[in-house]
């Protein structure tokens, strides 16, 4: 693994790291028109990350074959319909991130072990499709957060598509 203390402003990866990622991320999707950007370096994070930000609430990262909310689904993730397709066109492309984490900003102080709120369960789609339209607000949110704590000196790492999908080389 190839990482460099985060300077201040864009990180700046290694020249090998650099490659690697232009190589497996960042040419592939500007072959489709995305514009991805680099946002931070890291090592892989661990299967899942809870943070409880100060403004309340619970933010999950996780791999998709440990999401506790996918889990609590019977192991199927939620997604809008086009997100799909972009993933899937991404992927198509070549698109070769390491992992790809899944996002879910839940109400209230949710730890491992507690149910899943009944919102996030399948339900009715109008439902689903309301907790989505949440959680895509909330992103916005999340990012500043993210981007807040980067400025702090924090390590986060490589976004890999717009949304909940953060990827780690």
């Amino acid at each position: 693994m190839e990482l460099l203390a985060q300077p201040a402003g864009r990180p700046k990866p290694t020249p090998a790291l650099a490659r690697r990622v232009e190589r497996q991320v960042l040419a592939p999707a500007r072959m489709l028109g995305e514009e991805l950007s680099l946002v931070a370096v890291t090592e892989p994070p661990p299967p899942v990350s809870i943070m409880h930000p100060p403004q309340g609430g619970t933010w999950i990262a996780a791999y998709h074959d440990s999401d506790p909310v996918a889990l609590a689904r019977g192991g199927y993730l939620h997604a809008p319909e086009a997100e799909i397709e972009r993933l899937t066109r991404l992927y198509e492309a070549g698109v070769d991130p390491d992992a790809i984490l899944i996002g879910h900003q839940l109400p209230g102080h949710w730890r491992p072990g507690d149910p899943v709120p009944p919102a996030y369960l399948p339900g009715e789609t109008a439902t689903v499709n309301r907790v989505l339209a949440a959680q895509a607000g909330a992103v916005g949110v999340g990012l500043g957060l993210l981007r807040a704590a980067f400025k702090a000196g924090a390590v986060i790492g490589t976004t890999a598509a717009a949304g909940f999908n953060t990827a780690f080389f």
